[in-house]
């Protein structure tokens, strides 16, 4: 059996301890650095607290703190939710909502980081708390008739009174939205919504149905007035049609009467006075008969007779 001792043994035991030594130390560094390195990611900030006092708050990337003597605590910046489930929720009327589903998402400012920690570093739940005493308020406030068609405009005041919930208890959480995932009626409340609108599918029918004959009776309004136009338009043609034939009758017979008149008075001038052209209208107007000239005893007559009256034996006129 070998046994070590001497001054081989001595010296190997001296280099085994220095060994031992640097391997502690080298352990105890490493611990000390992984301990005091840490990584902040971009959605997140860390709080470090110095034996519970808060130190700082860290910005994104490689950040460290003493060992032993610092704290760290991770706080989300990126966006959070709130879910809150009511089995039933009383709407204005008494009209019973179930199965009511809200979301609310939301998140925390920076600067309100430190105060969270110090002061409300269970945020989460006391927003969760009013975020049911929102939700009962104005779902409770909303009649539940009107809640579908209007349900943009809830959830807008949802956000709204948690905002201000959040405000007055000093969390400073920004609330973003409001989400009404889910509701249903009670079943009585439910059929009588049925009810109600197959009413009102009814009324638009009818209301359909009266559009519709109204537009029928536009139509044959406006085809009975362009009927109508036609035939005043045909009675004011043939009107027309009419005095213009007279006015050209009237035409005619004034531009004959006027020329007549001209002729007449183109023969007064030449014979130079009206008498002259009275006895050339009785020479135009004789037959050419010469009298008839009786007479016996020394006396002689001009028969002045006409031959018509010569015939009928019509006695002369006295000429005494």
């Amino acid at each position: 059996m070998t046994k070590f001792n001497g001054p081989d043994f001595e010296k190997a035991k001296s280099s085994g301890i220095k060994l031992g030594v640097a391997g502690a130390l080298v352990a105890a560094f490493g611990l000390v650095g992984y301990s005091s390195a840490f990584r902040t990611d971009t959605n997140e900030r860390h709080v470090v607290t110095s034996f519970g006092d808060i130190s700082h708050v860290t910005q994104p990337g490689l950040n460290f703190k003493i060992p032993f003597m610092q704290d760290r605590t991770p706080y989300k910046i990126d966006l959070q939710e709130i879910r809150i489930e009511k089995g039933s929720i009383a709407s204005k009327g008494n009209q019973s909502l179930q199965d009511v589903v809200v979301n609310f998402q939301y998140t925390i400012p920076e600067d309100k980081i430190a105060w969270l920690h110090q002061n409300a570093r269970d945020y989460h739940s006391r927003a969760t708390t009013l975020g049911v005493k929102v939700a009962n308020a104005v779902l409770g406030n909303t009649d539940s008739t009107i809640l579908a068609e209007n349900r943009g405009r809830i959830e807008e005041q949802m956000r709204a009174a948690m905002q201000k919930e959040v405000d007055e208890n000093g969390l400073g959480l920004n609330i973003t939205t409001a989400v009404l995932n889910n509701f249903e009626w009670d079943p009585a409340f439910k059929k009588s919504i049925e009810q109600n609108n197959q009413v009102k599918n009814e009324v638009i029918r009818l209301e359909a149905e009266k559009r519709r004959e109204e537009i029928n009776a536009e139509k044959k309004v406006i085809e009975a007035t362009g009927e109508a136009n036609s035939l005043r338009e045909a009675a004011a043609g043939a009107r027309d049609a009419q005095i213009a034939k007279t006015d050209g009758i009237a035409y005619q017979l004034r531009t004959e009467g006027k020329a007549r008149s001209e002729a007449f008075q183109m023969e007064v001038e030449a014979f130079g006075t009206p008498e002259t052209y009275v006895d050339y209208t009785k020479a135009k107007q004789w037959n050419g008969q010469l009298p008839t000239i009786t007479g016996g005893g020394g006396e002689m007559f001009i028969d002045l007779r006409s031959p018509e009256a010569v015939k009928r034996d019509i006695p002369a006129p006295s000429m005494k």
